[in-house]
């Protein structure tokens, strides 16, 4: 019977600051509530806030995810159960001049909106941008030099390599 040569499995990364190509960002208001009724009701007065600073926010902003529910769930060291309301937006630019505009107006409605959050900027880059096949060759290279170390502690070398994810 033979057997498997032994796996190494390592896990790298690379970093370096590039101006991003775009942002994300995310706006949810998330009522938990005794009765669906007083959910649904707190999310319908939190969100129309929202949609206001949507209504007046640049017209090159994409809106490209809505999401709502109502839910019921247990709170888990109690016997009792809440319901939870929530409605969310994400929003996209390629302007990334106009995070500040775009998400201001949203930073201070938190202190008016008791059930909102606001998730983002997310900065992203382009998958085609030279920037990012450069970090994805560097984090492989990180990865193969900490797998050979690996190999190297109890005196073995690196094999072929048989995945890379």
């Amino acid at each position: 019977m033979t057997t498997a040569p032994p796996h190494v499995a390592v896990h790298a990364a690379a970093h370096r600051d590039v101006t991003p190509d775009w942002f994300d960002a995310t706006v949810r208001v998330a009522c938990r509530r005794a009765s669906a009724g007083d959910a649904t009701q707190a999310l319908a007065a939190g969100f129309a806030k929202v949609e206001q600073v949507l209504e007046a926010l640049p017209a090159d902003l994409d809106v490209v995810a809505r999401r709502s529910g109502v839910s019921q769930q247990r709170i888990a060291w109690e016997q009792q159960r809440e319901w939870l309301a929530g409605r969310s937006v994400t929003l996209v630019s390629h302007d990334i001049e106009q995070a500040g505009a775009v998400l201001g107006p949203f930073a201070a409605l938190l202190d008016v909106v008791d059930d909102l959050e606001l998730h983002g900027p997310n900065w992203q880059l382009d998958r085609d941008n030279p920037a990012f096949g450069e970090l994805q060759a560097e984090a492989v290279q990180a990865a193969l030099t900490r797998a050979r170390r690996y190999a190297a502690a109890p005196g073995a070398t690196l094999g072929p390599l048989l995945q890379l994810a």
